[in-house]
């Protein structure tokens, strides 16, 4: 297999395993490029904890090709390891270990000193001293992402790292990924999270195991939605008129946000149109915006679950 750049990760034709097999185009490679902030989208069980999984080497019973700072081994060697960095959902350590026993641990790992700006960061200064088993879900959410981002890995993966924070700590860990990509390094995340999505440049959308899109999230969106969103209340309109107006869009697949009210994705030009909602008294009924995040996450969420192309 080709080498890539240090900080990258690509996967090669195909992941397959138990339970889920992640499809790629033939001859498609999967490449998370240095210094870019990509985040994995698609409906639960769509296969993003899977598919991270597998990239790590944590699930035997997947094959991967696939390499990650140039090396192919499934289980990395502990040179690599110690260039990147993980939070999954679930994390514990024994009864009546300390805080501060595992931040120490963290660091001998890694061979690098106490990140105490960051500990102050993610407002874990003040447990320390507390038994691991005794903090809140919150705060054993923050020391997570804190292994994951003290030693300032080249690569770091973030499976739903806003579960179980509040405001100040997804603004603090966003401004953390931020500073990450400024600095040429790498972040992949699974999320749900509108917020998170806002913040990302790359796209990677799946759908029950088949990668249905790969690349930077202006085409994504470009692609799959166009610029532009018309928020419609549907509220009195027959089920035919309501397939009329989504036959305007893009996302002719969506299946609407609620009984009264609907999302149509398209550009611009498309819904100055004024013949293409004829007698629907559109302007009264609805408002016209630019896309945001927040449209990506609620289109899907909401969407049935059949793959939807452009």
């Amino acid at each position: 297999m080709q080498d890539i750049s240090s900080a990258s990760i690509r996967t090669v034709t195909r992941i397959s395993g138990s339970g889920v097999s992640f499809e790629l185009p033939a001859d498609q490679n999967l490449e998370f490029s240095q210094g870019r902030f990509a985040v994995l989208l698609g409906q639960n069980g769509s296969g993003k904890t899977s598919f991270l999984e597998a990239i790590l080497g944590i699930r035997p019973d997947y094959a991967v090709d696939r390499s990650i700072l140039g090396s192919s081994h499934i289980d990395l060697p502990n040179d690599i390891k110690r260039r990147i960095g993980v939070s999954t959902q679930i994390h514990s350590y024994s009864e009546g270990v300390k805080v501060r026993d595992v931040v120490r641990l963290h660091a001998g790992a890694y061979r690098v000193a106490q990140n105490n700006e960051l500990l102050e960061t993610f407002d874990l200064g003040d447990v320390l001293g507390s038994d691991y088993a005794k903090i809140s879900g919150g705060q054993k959410k923050r020391l997570s992402l804190y292994f994951a981002l003290a030693h300032n890995p080249e690569v770091v993966f973030l499976d739903e790292p806003e579960a179980g924070l509040d405001v100040q700590g997804l603004e603090a860990l966003l401004a953390q990924i931020r500073a990450r990509s400024d600095t040429g390094l790498t972040t992949i995340a699974a999320t749900h999270h509108d917020l998170t999505t806002e913040h990302a440049g790359d796209v990677m959308l799946l759908n029950a195991g088949e990668v249905v899109f790969s690349g930077a999230k202006v085409q994504f969106i470009d692609d799959f939605f166009g610029d532009t969103v018309l928020e419609v209340n549907t509220d009195g309109l027959l089920p035919q008129d309501i397939e009329r107006i989504l036959a305007v869009g893009k996302a002719n697949c969506f299946d609407g946000l609620s009984k009264d009210k609907l999302l149509v994705f398209g550009c611009e030009n498309i819904f100055a149109d004024p013949k293409n909602f004829a007698n629907f008294d559109i302007e009264r009924r609805s408002i016209l915006r630019k896309t945001k995040s927040t449209d990506l996450l609620t289109w899907i969420n909401n969407r049935a679950a059949t793959k939807c192309a452009p």
